[in-house]
């Protein structure tokens, strides 16, 4: 009976092997979830910008806070790592059923704070591509307004216990109007 182990063994592993091949070549999966967020971009500041699902319960957030002279008015390319000091990008995640309700009010362009919301799980970029220009910037008014188009190409997303990663493809914030500020 010992000599017979092996065989049925090697059987098993020759079944698995030939219904669900390893192709090393290919490497894991990546789930692209860029068309999650189809809500129209928003903004404020110099600048944050950011775009939901439809049950806004998942966020692409961009945002920096540099003199908006500095920004460039034709597309210009800045690599997501770890020496990107100037800008954060995160992908915030809010659970649709906390405390039975739907989140409604978040953090972004608010100046309001409601005790019973929610904080979100917050998703690091740790690489990626954007691409950003600016409007010429209106000085005609008390604020100065501009706007932003923001490409956000081939960015993986790690939760905080750096665990689990997310990856989106390409995700376009198109012409949103930055330059003022919530209050």
């Amino acid at each position: 009976m010992k000599k017979a182990a092996p065989v049925l063994c090697l059987c098993a592993i020759a079944y698995f092997c030939s219904c669900n091949p390893i192709i090393p070549s290919q490497g894991p999966s990546e789930k692209d979830i860029s068309a999650e967020f189809t809500s129209a971009p928003s903004g404020c500041g110099n600048f944050v910008v950011y775009k939901s699902n439809a049950l806004q319960s998942k966020w692409i957030v961009i945002e920096t806070f540099q003199d908006p002279l500095t920004f460039p008015t034709s597309f210009a390319a800045v690599k997501i790592d770890s020496s990107l000091h100037n800008y954060t990008v995160h992908y915030d995640y809010y659970s649709v059923n906390k405390d039975t309700r739907i989140q409604t009010n978040f953090m972004y362009c608010n100046d309001m704070i409601f005790p019973n919301d929610q904080m979100p799980d917050v998703w690091k970029a740790i690489n990626g591509t954007l691409e950003i220009k600016r409007s010429e910037i209106d000085t005609t008014g008390f604020i100065h307004n501009y706007t932003v188009t923001v490409k956000l190409k081939d960015a993986h997303f790690v939760d905080s216990l750096k665990t689990d990663t997310i990856f989106i493809r390409e995700i376009q914030f198109d012409t949103v109007q930055v330059g003022w500020f919530a209050g």
